[in-house]
Parts: structure tokens; C-alpha cells; sequence
């Protein structure tokens, strides 16, 4: 039976309703904070879903031998503005408080499509007696992809915790999935560590695990995301023969075959998850801390998990600009990684182990004492596996399980063995331990699974195409060779903008520079230009804030101890002037009903009724990619308490290409006509393709017998206020990697039509809608961008879920049907 995965996660869509809650007892794990939730902290209720349903389908799937299913996903979308209260401290800092429930879950893991916090601010998760369920998060987990990920936070009841000091920036996230795990989490609160079956043996069992302290160090239990389902695998950091410790990470490519960008964004790396000694633990403590998050895809067998070749899949973990922390993670006393050796021959090995985490578990050593046999994997017709059996040894018979594929099998080399085939599935189990397993060879995965580079392995192990097929393992890989002075280069973001406007620039620099100076022609700091975000000409990733109309051009030096570089782009940014002539005019004939307040980010402004209200001396900075809530406060004439008249219509605008006429379908952020549970709040995203710098705000109340609300003109009845929002790019463009960040899907919540505006999208983008339960409802293919429409006439008023994917990116909406 194929062993490929063990699963947290399912394509299921959940809604879910807020109340409040009593703070309960609960077990110590960790550490203790004494900001223990109260009955004032409002709650998140995630039902529990159909476990009879699912553990008769899971009965169903191991029959057939697909992926073991142990956890399913609620899907939501978390933000501090949307959800959970704030409390300001007697010290001043503030703190935001959420609690989640969702009955029976072991574990809960939260997963952010967005993720940043600035300063000292942090963010953790703890019981509801305050005491820790994960490590917390300080701006130094907050990645340049800006997502993130929080896993296995074990029982069924929890508060998330964000703690911003006093004078602190704002924080920034979005969590859009919770996943409920319901077995094989490793809860050791309901006995749920050691999970794997009782004939494993640890690896640091002796005499097993004696010869083998090197090689188990490069190994690591991975937390797979791939695309809505969560689960466990197993790999190896490998070294390449340009020895310059970059991380490379093999696995197979089935635990990730259909992994997105996004999706590797959050996968977790776990080192030295062991048993320090033969005997199994009854809790993990502290062993599950050393977790890298992320990685990027660079090669794979493109043959769907095996089904036509060798099965692996090569990603660096961490990202492209942050390698030189991740290797200095990787060799720091925590982590003390070893970069595994390999051998891409075809000779047969006789003799050696498999280091793996069978259901997720501590690492454990499986043994071979014979010779490997060639075979294919599943009837492929491939010589593209190799075929072992395991052996019975001192403290057991180890075998593999779901969670072990991808492991590393080592030939036995006196001390230097090395990585020979990365493992897909077989049949072994403790009571069937003469059953066979199937390791993709080395030497298929170096260049027989197709001529294109993404392809072979060879590509990034040998990239200087030294035609060596035996590498040797290194604790510091990188010591070994001769330093040399780094190649500058570098990124910035958005290279158009209007004068006023924030570009920020990433080092891309490779050889591992120790400082950067950044030169800016023409003009000096503070007339033309200045640097911003507490960055420098000596900064790494400087932002820079453009003061003056015309091109730029920008110089860096890298430099490290063995010499520098300059990379120089000629008139690489080009800043506009801001548009002389002012918006459309807009305004009343009668001012009976009006806007008594607006509010958005800092703007909270409450005015009398004026027809037309120009207010643009109060602004307020929005983010781009970033989600906000504008409320907008009707009243009418006379009456002391806040209203509208049934019929009204409420909208607002942001002139977002400083066109005047507000005519972009984009740019209207806001709409509702009064009537019969209408709502004064309104949800918007800014679009990442947004330039930066000042534009309009308009909001208006009108009312008109053709029901037509439009932001220029005069209306029979009704106001108009104008307001300045200052758009500023995210810090570090941390929040520009996904492309779909640009879309706006309007109007939400609606009664018939949702629009889909993709205008700032190129290629193929695929859209699913589904319903809570996650049946698919619709699917389409659009070519290219533009204004898309779905009908959602014929469904029936709740909650649905758009799923859009784009060249390797996601995201998903949640849409509101009246």
C-alpha cells in the first residue's frame, strides 16, 4: 500500500460565528503569560466537523491507498480590524485578544496569508490560563513573502495574543485558514506522542543510531502545506559540489505536487526532532523549537509523484534574500545541520539505513543488510527505484509510515556514508516487516528525469558542472572554500510613481556581502529624495521617499572582506509630477440627509451637513495589499440620532490612477443602498498595483429617483466629503509576491452579480467558487485580464468561498450573498 503522506488538512469550507467565553484551566506546556483572556475577549466558534462522515471516508481512502487523512481546515479571515477587542495597557501598550474553539480538535495551526509586526511587538498563542502553546513571534519571523505560519497549537480552546508597545507601528496579518487536527498531531496532553508504530527504533538508539550521529543531523520532518490539505514528510539538507552552504533540501516531489509559491511559503522544516536517547519521550518539550519556515521550489521529477520517473523534489529553505540567515541558523549550536553527502551511481548499495519521522514522529532509523534492488515505483516501467527490505536489529524492526516519504536512504561508507534514494511508498509495517519499500535512486534523479534543468538534480548539486557523482557530507561546507568578493545586485519596487511616493529596494546581492552604500542621482538626502523606515545609504533594503519629479538613477556596493562590487541601473526609477488639476466636482441641491462621520485607518472625522465638504487637509496612509474597513455614518436633518432613508445610496471612492473621474471599477471601495439589514461598514483591499503618493477619497450620500449613484455631479438630495489618503508601499514589498493581491471583487456582500476586476493580472487565472461545505459550485479559465462577472442569482443567501489561482499563486475571498 503507498505510504506517501500523512495529511492535516482537507478542502473544506466552514463558517463560522462569534460569542463570548469564560477563561478554563488548562494543562502547563511551556511558559506562562499573564495576559490570561477574560469574558470580555470575544471568540471564534469553529464547528467540529462530521467525524463520523470523515472516519468513514478515511476508511474508504486507506483501502485504496491514497494520502492518510488526519485533520481537516476552516476556512477564515482574521484580521485586527475584523475580529477580537484591543484593551490598552496601564504602561500604554496595547493588546489584542481573540479566542478560537473548535470542540475536539487535538491540535489547531493557524496559517496567515499575511504577516507583519514592526518594533517590539509580538503575537503567541496560549491557553486560557496564559500559558504558551508555541514559541512566540517577534518581527524576527516575519518573512519577505509575508506570510506565515503557526502550527500545532494542541487542544480544542485557545486566545491569540498580539502585543503592540506604546508608540509602536501598527501590526499587520491576515489569518485565512485554521486547520483542526484530529489524530496523529502528537498532542502529549491526550497521549498522542510517539504515534508511529512500536517496532521503530530511535535514532539514537545503540548500537543502530552509533555510526550515524553525522547523517541524522541533515535530516528534517517537514509540515507540508499543499494546497488546502496539511501533512507530515520527511527530507534531507544535501551539500553541492560548489560547497558554499547553500540550503538545498531533497524530499519527493508527491509531498508537494500541486505546492503553489504561496504553499511553500508556509511549510516548516522541524531539526533535531529526536528522542535524545532509546527511550521515547512523553512530551516534546522543547525538541520541536528548531523550525526553519519556507522554501523555495527549484527542481522536481515533473512526473506527478512517481508515476513516470524517480519522484524528487529540490527546494532551498527559507527564501532567494534571506539564504545567509538561514545558513547561519542551520550552523548554529540549536540547529548544528549537516549537509548530507550523495552518490549518483548506479552501483547498488549493500548494507546502510533510512533516518525518517514515521507519522510525524521523533526520528527514527530503519536498517537494510542486503543489497538494493532496481525496480520501478507502481508499475511505472522505469528502472527508477530502489527496492529494499528491512532487517530486525537490537531494539526493534524499523519499517516506514506516512510521514516517512521523502526520508533519505544512506549507503554504509565508513564513515562517510551518503544520501542514494529519497523513499515514495511501499507496504512495510510493523506486522508485515518483510514487505518491500521503493526509494527513488540518486542516480534517476540526477538527469533521467527529463533534459530540462528544473529536472534533474544535477542542475543545483553540481552547479558548476564538475561531473563529480559522489559528494561527501560537511557540518560547514562552506569553510572549505576559498572566499571571494560578492556581485552586486539589487531590486527596487515600484519603479513608476507619483512625486511623494516610497520605493523600496532589495539587496539581491550574491557572495554573502558585509555592508552596502547606496548611491542616488540626481540631488542629496532631504531635498530631492530621502530615506525612510529608519533605513540609511548604509542599509541592506533602504526605502526611499521621492520628492521631486524626474529619473533616477541608483548605484550599490557590496562589499564583504574579500573585496566589493557596484551594480549601477541608469535612470532605473522614474517619479511623475503630481497632477495640477483637481477631481471631478461633486455636490447636493438639498442637504437633508449626510454623512455624519467618516472613518478609515486614522481619519475619524463627524461633520454637520455642508453639500459638499472638502476635508483633504485630514489624510491617512494606506498600505498596499492591505486590507481596511471604511464606515461611513448617515444622518438626517433634524433628527438626533444617526440614519438614512430607505432607498438611499452610500458609496465611496478612491481615485487610485489619479485620473479625476474616479471611473476605474476598482475604485469604488464602497456601496450599499438602504434598505433591510444594510451596513454601514465597508471591507476594501488597496491593489498592490497601486502607485504610491496622495489620492482622493470620496464619499457620498445620495438620493436620486434613476437610483443611480455616480461620484461626479449634483444630486437631488444628499452630501458629498472629500478626504487625502497617502498610499505607501509595504516595507520590504512584503506584500507584493502574489500577484493576486491586485484583484478587487466587488460588490461584497451582493444580491446577484460579483465582479471580478483583473485587470492588473496577466496569463491564465483559474476561478472556483464553492460553498461552506466545499462543494464546487462554478469553475472558469480566464486568458487574460480584465472585468470578470459571476452570476450568483440562482444560489441561495450565505457564505461562499472565490478561489483564484494564478502562476502558482492563490487566494481566496470570502463572499457574502444576500
Amino acid at each position: 500500500m503507498s505510504k506517501k503522506l500523512r495529511t492535516l488538512g482537507l478542502f473544506v469550507f466552514l463558517a463560522f460565528s462569534v460569542f463570548q467565553v469564560q477563561a478554563q484551566e488548562s494543562k502547563q506546556l511551556l511558559s506562562i503569560d499573564r495576559y490570561a483572556a477574560d469574558k470580555t475577549v470575544p471568540q471564534i466558534f469553529l464547528p467540529t466537523p462530521n467525524m463520523q462522515a470523515i472516519h468513514a471516508e478515511d476508511i474508504e481512502r486507506e483501502k485504496t491507498g491514497v494520502l492518510r487523512r488526519i485533520g481537516v481546515h476552516h476556512f477564515t479571515h482574521i484580521t485586527p480590524t475584523s475580529a477580537g477587542t484591543w484593551k490598552t495597557l496601564p504602561n500604554g501598550d496595547r493588546l489584542w485578544q481573540l479566542n478560537i474553539k473548535s470542540p475536539g480538535a487535538e491540535a489547531l495551526s493557524f496559517l496567515f496569508d499575511r504577516f507583519q509586526l514592526f518594533d517590539r511587538s509580538s503575537f503567541w498563542v496560549q491557553d486560557k490560563s496564559g500559558n504558551l502553546l508555541h514559541q512566540k513571534f517577534t518581527v524576527v519571523d516575519v518573512q519577505d513573502h509575508g506570510m506565515q505560519h503557526i502550527p500545532l497549537c494542541f487542544g480544542d480552546e485557545m486566545t491569540l495574543n498580539l502585543l503592540e508597545p506604546a508608540g509602536s507601528k501598527p501590526s499587520e496579518f491576515l489569518i485565512d485558514r485554521i486547520t483542526y487536527g484530529y489524530r496523529d498531531t502528537g498532542n502529549p496532553n491526550i497521549q498522542k506522542i510517539n504515534e508511529s508504530d512500536p517496532c521503530q527504533v530511535n535514532v539514537n538508539c545503540n548500537p543502530e543510531g552509533n555510526n550515524w550521529q553525522d547523517e541524522k543531523r541533515g535530516v528534517a520532518r517537514i509540515l507540508v502545506v499543499d494546497g488546502n490539505i496539511q501533512g507530515w514528510c520527511t527530507g534531507s539538507l544535501v551539500n553541492n559540489t560548489a560547497q558554499d552552504c547553500k540550503p538545498l533540501f531533497l524530499t519527493a516531489l508527491h509531498c508537494g505536487v500541486t505546492s503553489t509559491t504561496n504553499n511553500f511559503n508556509q511549510w516548516k522544516f522541524y531539526f533535531r526532532y529526536e528522542a535524545p536517547t532509546c527511550t521515547n519521550p512523553s512530551t516534546a518539550g522543547i525538541l520541536d523549537d528548531n523550525i526553519i519556515t519556507g522554501c523555495v521550489k527549484l527542481s522536481d521529477s515533473g512526473d506527478g509523484g512517481g508515476d513516470s520517473g524517480s519522484d524528487f523534489l529540490l527546494v532551498q529553505l527559507g527564501s532567494t534574500t534571506n539564504q545567509a540567515t538561514i545558513i547561519n541558523t542551520l550552523k548554529s549550536a540549536n540547529f548544528n545541520a549537516y549537509w548530507n553527502g550523495w552518490d549518483a551511481n548506479t552501483a547498488a548499495a549493500t548494507g546502510g539505513v533510512s533516518i525518517h519521522h514515521p507519522s510525524g514522529d521523533i526520528k527514527k532509523i530503519s536498517t537494510f543488510t542486503g543489497t538494493l534492488l532496481t525496480s520501478g515505483w507502481n508499475g511505472n516501467g522505469v528502472s527508477s527505484h530502489w527496492r529494499v527490505t528491512w532487517a530486525s536489529t537490537a531494539n526493534g524492526h524499523g519499517v516506514t509510515e506516512g510521514g516517512s516519504s521523502g526520508s533519505p536512504i544512506f549507503n554504509t561508507n565508513g564513515g562517510s556514508s551518503r544520501i542514494v534514494g529519497t523513499l515514495t511508498g511501499g507496504g512495510s509495517y510493523c506486522n508485515q516487516t518483510n514487505a518491500p519499500d521503493y526509494y527513488g535512486k540518486m542516480s534517476y534523479h540526477w538527469i533521467s528525469n527529463g533534459t530540462a534543468a528544473n529536472r534533474q538534480l544535477k542542475t543545483h548539486l553540481d552547479p558548476g558542472n564538475t561531473g563529480l557523482l559522489v559528494l561527501n557530507g560537511s557540518a560547514d561546507p562552506c569553510s572549505a572554500v576559498t572566499p571571494s568578493a560578492p556581485v552586486a545586485n539589487f531590486v527596487g519596487t515600484p519603479l513608476t510613481l507619483n512625486v511623494g511616493g516610497t520605493v523600496s529596494f532589495t539587496d539581491q546581492s550574491s557572495g554573502s556581502p558585509t555592508s552596502w552604500a547606496w548611491t542616488i542621482s540626481p540631488g542629496t538626502s532631504g531635498n530631492q529624495w530621502s530615506y525612510v523606515g529608519g533605513t540609511s545609504a548604509a542599509s541592506q533594503n533602504p526605502q526611499v521617499t521621492f520628492n521631486a519629479a524626474g529619473q533616477y538613477t541608483i548605484t550599490l556596493v557590496a562589499t564583504n572582506g574579500q573585496g566589493n562590487d557596484s551594480e549601477v541601473k541608469t535612470n532605473y526609477i522614474t517619479v511623475n509630477a503630481a497632477t495640477p488639476t483637481g477631481p471631478c466636482a461633486a455636490t447636493s441641491s438639498t442637504c437633508d440627509e449626510f454623512i455624519r462621520n467618516v472613518t478609515l485607518n486614522t481619519i475619524n472625522n463627524t461633520t454637520g451637513c455642508t453639500n459638499y465638504g472638502n476635508y483633504t487637509s485630514i489624510s491617512t496612509s494606506l498600505t498596499r495589499g492591505q486590507a481596511y474597513t471604511l464606515t461611513v455614518l448617515p444622518q438626517i436633518t433634524g433628527q438626533a440620532n444617526p440614519g438614512a432613508y430607505t432607498g438611499d445610496e452610500i458609496a465611496a471612492w478612491i481615485d487610485f490612477n489619479n485620473n479625476n473621474v474616479f471611473n476605474e471599477p476598482s475604485e469604488r471601495i464602497a456601496y450599499v443602498i438602504v434598505g433591510t439589514g444594510w451596513s454601514n461598514q465597508f471591507n476594501f483591499t488597496v491593489p498592490v498595483g497601486t502607485t504610491t503618493g496622495a489620492k482622493r477619497l470620496r464619499v457620498r450620500i445620495s438620493y436620486s429617483e434613476d437610483g443611480a449613484i455616480t461620484p461626479c455631479g449634483t444630486s437631488p438630495f444628499g452630501e458629498v466629503e472629500d478626504y487625502t489618503v497617502n498610499i505607501v508601499a509595504s516595507t520590504a514589498s512584503i506584500f507584493e509576491n502574489n500577484p493576486l493581491n491586485a484583484i478587487s471583487v466587488y460588490p461584497n456582500p451582493t444580491s446577484d452579480v460579483l465582479f471580478v476586476d483583473l485587470s492588473e493580472i496577466s496569463d491564465e487565472t483559474v476561478m472556483e467558487l464553492y460553498d461552506i461545505t466545499g462543494k464546487l459550485l462554478q469553475k472558469s479559465t480566464v486568458i487574460s485580464g480584465g472585468m470578470e462577472t459571476l452570476s450568483l442569482q440562482s444560489f441561495s443567501p450565505g457564505i461562499y468561498q472565490l478561489r483564484l489561482i494564478n502562476k502558482g499563486a492563490e487566494t481566496i475571498q470570502r463572499i457574502v450573498k444576500e
